[in-house]
């Protein structure tokens, strides 16, 4: 199975978006920054990312107090007014995340051999089907 995360953002004026995501295990980044693998001690996560608008990945290591340091995958985009990121983890690699925004904000995310697609609102997005392709 996949978990599917989905971030929409909706800013008055363009803003820089990061989106975090923190682990124990090392995150090991592919050479385009479009997925990566958290390997932890029992077990890999693999994550697939993509979005409505240019973002950098990145992987830092961060001391917490006196701990095992903190591993954070980010997520950067340039600044925009909307943007809609999707973040796509499994135990097995998702593959290519495909995110399409129709002109109506109608949204769909195809990824680990799963469809899922959400309706516009005027205040958010409604998860409408989810369904194995």
């Amino acid at each position: 199975g996949v978990l599917v995360v989905l971030d929409e953002v909706r800013n008055v004026l363009p803003e820089e978006i990061v989106v975090s995501w923190h682990t124990a295990g090392q995150i090991r980044l592919n050479r385009r920054g479009e997925s990566a693998t958290i390997v932890g001690t029992a077990v890999r996560l693999h994550v697939a990312c993509a979005a409505t608008c240019r973002f950098q990945p990145a992987a830092a290591s961060r001391r917490v107090g006196g701990r095992k340091p903190d591993q954070v995958l980010t997520l950067t985009t340039a600044p925009v007014r909307e943007a809609v990121l999707v973040s796509v983890f499994g135990t097995r690699p998702p593959g290519k995340v495909r995110l399409k925004r129709s002109p109506r904000g109608d949204v769909q995310v195809q990824a680990g051999g799963w469809e899922l697609d959400w309706e516009a609102s005027r205040r958010y997005l409604r998860l409408e089907r989810v369904r194995k392709v």
